[in-house]
């Protein structure tokens, strides 16, 4: 039983979708969609979709030229309230247009990373070529060491974080534009600044890139009329079951706390219960912040109150996942590239790594492109289990924990930089453990092959050992810098009725 039917599996509306007034109908639709998911500025992203739909032979040239405008309007938002926070410190919030000195700081990045990439294009057989996504987090590094303990005051330092955080924002971006550099096919640097922060990312610094990069983009870009009905339908498809989850996410919310999240899908449910004559109250049942607020003031909820509200904290981050990801996909469908969706039946997963892999797939992605190939194929060439080892915690490990950290400057504007690395404590913590449960469940399939369990222990049981183990990790996936590791601790222990 399909909630959201198989439309392009009807050859009558693929062909009708392939005309001319099909893609405008589709688009049409796809707009309204985008409203209804409350997606930033959706009818300029509608624009940009109709020109990459209208002219599907300069799509590349359209979303290059879509990012240049996109930039050049609108704010990164988390950027922006970094900034802002930088000048209200340095005194110089009410003089100083920060949006604007943004905007040109990103321009002027962008066509920094332009000549970088042209240069590395032509001299990628180089010595200095050999290790460029070193070279680019050695930069961001020292840009964030500038920013942060330079003797600078005034606009001086907010130009600095500026410089800084954009940087570390188009680092992931542009680190796929030079792993493009032997490829013999490789886009020109003009089609390369179209895969940098695009629109459906570009509101929010420090996205994981979705659709990877341009190698990416060639291989899943549809090629023909049919390809690109069949592409935009399964967009339409992924938003419809992107705003059926947030509707879940809605009503979960309303049944567990009891509270209305303010959302359009919210008082929809809220309507058609009370037309249904039923009553939603909810549980009442505290947040996990609440409950961990709670243990670090020594007045603890029950363990049985703790594990509801861990297993709804879970669930709730995994719809929301789902949402978030379904939406930024579907645009990229829109736009005529068949790119896989980001999560995946997570709860289905029989193994840590394989609901590593649904759960998050382009953050995986990147972790293994930028991470786990590089170390795979340098290190223990003769002992595999110790390379898979060593690859998995230097990708889940020591690459999770940079993407994080430099996704989130606040907090060294706030703390400074060596409290904000010392604060970083519980989630690094988090990513050791995570990659060593990774690196276990990569060596056990690595063992003579062996059918899947089926029934009930593989439908159910195994399964439920895995959410349970993701479950349990959750309670220390904190990038804030609030409590120490040993109150996340004392959380987990308490679930289990001990001290």
């Amino acid at each position: 039983m399909r909630l959201v039917p198989a439309l392009e599996r009807r050859p009558g509306l693929v062909a009708f979708v392939a005309t001319l007034r099909g893609r405008l109908v589709l688009l049409a639709a796809f707009t309204a969609l985008l409203v209804l998911a409350r997606f930033p500025w959706p009818y300029h992203a509608a624009a940009i979709l109709a020109a990459t739909s209208l002219l599907p032979r300069r799509r590349r040239l359209v979303l290059t030229i879509g990012v240049l405008a996109w930039t050049a309007v609108h704010p990164v938002l988390d950027r922006t309230a970094l900034l802002l926070l930088v000048a209200r410190q340095e005194g110089v919030a009410g003089t100083l247009d920060v949006f604007r000195t943004h905007q040109l700081v990103l321009l002027a990045t962008i066509a920094l990373l332009g000549v970088v990439a042209a240069v590395a294009f032509r001299w990628h057989r180089s010595r200095l070529a050999r290790r460029p996504i070193l070279l680019l987090h050695l930069a961001c590094g020292t840009l964030l060491l500038w920013a942060s303990c330079a003797p600078l005051a005034g606009t001086a330092r907010v130009v600095a974080w500026a410089f800084a955080a954009t940087l570390c924002g188009y680092l992931w971006y542009f680190g796929y534009t030079l792993l493009d550099r032997h490829a013999a096919d490789r886009d020109p640097v003009l089609l390369q600044v179209g895969t940098w922060s695009p629109f459906w990312a570009a509101t929010r610094a420090h996205q994981v890139p979705f659709a990877k990069g341009a190698a990416y983009w060639r291989r899943i870009e549809a090629k023909t009329d049919s390809d690109l009905a069949v592409v935009q339908l399964k967009a339409i498809k992924l938003l419809v079951w992107a705003l059926i989850m947030r509707a879940t996410l809605s009503l979960f919310w309303l049944l567990v706390h009891g509270v209305d999240d303010t959302t359009v899908s919210a008082r929809i449910v809220r309507k058609l219960g009370s037309l249904a004559g039923w009553t939603l109250t909810g549980l009442h049942l505290p947040t996990f912040a609440h409950a961990l607020a709670k243990s670090i003031e020594r007045r603890p909820f029950g363990s049985l109150v703790c594990w509801a509200t861990l297993v709804a904290y879970f669930l709730e981050r995994l719809l929301t996942l789902t949402f978030d990801g379904g939406v930024v996909i579907a645009c990229v469908r829109m736009a005529g590239f068949a790119a896989l969706r980001n999560t995946w039946r997570p709860l289905q997963a029989r193994s840590i790594a394989d609901f590593w892999n649904r759960y998050f797939f382009y953050f995986k992605e990147m972790l293994v492109d930028f991470f786990f190939y590089p170390t795979f194929v340098r290190v223990f060439k003769r002992h595999t289990n110790a390379r898979i080892v060593a690859a998995t915690f230097v990708a889940a490990g020591f690459g999770n924990m940079e993407f994080h950290f430099l996704r989130n400057p606040q907090f060294i504007v706030q703390l400074g930089l060596w409290r904000a690395v010392a604060g970083f404590q519980v989630y690094a913590f988090y990513t050791v453990v995570l990659a060593m449960g990774i690196a276990v469940s990569q060596i056990r399939a690595r063992r003579a092959p062996r059918p899947p369990p089926r029934g009930f222990r593989g439908r159910v049981l195994t399964p439920a050992a895995v959410v349970l183990f993701y479950c349990l990790l959750s309670i220390f996936d904190e990038v804030g810098r609030s409590h120490p590791l040993s109150e996340h601790f004392r959380f987990l222990l308490h679930l289990f009725a001990i001290g």
